[in-house]
């Protein structure tokens, strides 16, 4: 993921082994509309595995309608999001 798309989510990442794992939220971005907090993971992009920032650099490369699968840091459960990109 490049920093541009990171800023046009509005988040703050690390890759780990699990996927995206977001360090930050910016205020009044889609990634705080759709309710990401810190610690969540962004496991799959468009339904692929998210596991490395190469993967969700390619998979996120156009603005526009994304659909995240994301392990919600808070219940432990995956839950499906659907955000647009500015």
């Amino acid at each position: 993921m490049s920093p541009r798309q990171a800023l046009n989510l509005g988040i703050t990442f690390i890759a780990t082994d699990r996927g995206i794992e977001v360090t930050g939220v910016l205020p009044m971005s889609p990634a705080q509309e759709i309710g990401l907090e810190l610690g969540d993971v962004i496991t799959t992009v468009h339904g692929y595995p998210a596991w490395s920032a190469e993967i969700w650099e390619r998979l996120m490369s156009n603005q526009g309608f994304v659909r995240l699968g994301i392990l919600d840091a808070r219940t432990g459960k995956v839950k499906t999001i659907y955000v647009t990109l500015v």
